[in-house]
C-alpha cells in the first residue's frame, strides 16, 4: 500500500527528474597525479618526478614530460664512459638534496628507432655522511641552477 501526501492539486508541468550527477573528475587514490607544474623547482616536484616517464620511451617526448612537470633541467652532464647525456634536476631542501636524472640513451641496441629516455629515479640525500659522494653530484647540479 502506497501513501501519498498532498495538499490535493494536481499539476501537470511537473518538473521532470533531475539526471544523474556526471562522474567526478577528481583523482582518485588509483590515479596518478602528475606534481605541481609551475613555480620554483623544489625537491617535493623533484621526489614527485618518478612516475611522469615510462622507461625507454622516446626522447624528444620524455625530456617534454619532464620540462613539463619540472622546468627545465637544473644541469646536462655528459657521460664519456656510456657516450651519453644525462639531464638532471636538483633541488635544495634545508639540508637535503633532491636529484632526479634522466640519461639520454641510443635507442638501438633495445629495438628502437631514435633515441630514448632512461628511468627517472628521484633520490633524496640526507646530510647525514652517507653516500657524501652521491650528495656531493647533487649539491653540484643544484648548485649549477643559480
Amino acid at each position: 500500500m502506497v501513501l501519498a501526501l498532498g495538499c490535493g492539486k494536481k499539476t501537470e508541468n511537473a518538473s521532470p527528474p533531475l539526471p544523474d550527477k556526471p562522474a567526478s573528475s577528481a583523482p582518485t587514490a588509483t590515479t596518478a597525479t602528475p606534481p605541481p607544474a609551475g613555480g620554483p623547482l623544489t625537491a617535493q616536484k623533484i621526489m614527485g618526478a618518478g612516475h611522469v616517464l615510462e622507461p625507454f620511451e622516446p626522447w624528444d617526448e620524455a625530456l617534454a614530460k619532464m620540462q613539463a612537470a619540472l622546468g627545465p633541467p637544473t644541469r646536462v652532464k655528459h657521460d664519456r664512459l656510456a657516450n651519453s647525456d644525462a639531464y638532471e634536476w636538483a633541488a635544495m631542501d634545508g639540508e637535503d638534496c633532491a636529484l632526479v636524472s634522466v640519461g639520454k640513451m641510443d635507442g638501438k641496441p633495445l629495438g628502437k628507432a631514435g633515441d630514448v629516455a632512461g628511468t627517472a629515479m628521484p633520490m633524496l640525500y640526507k646530510n647525514d655522511g652517507k653516500l657524501a659522494t652521491q650528495r656531493q653530484e647533487c649539491l653540484d647540479a643544484a648548485k649549477a641552477a643559480k
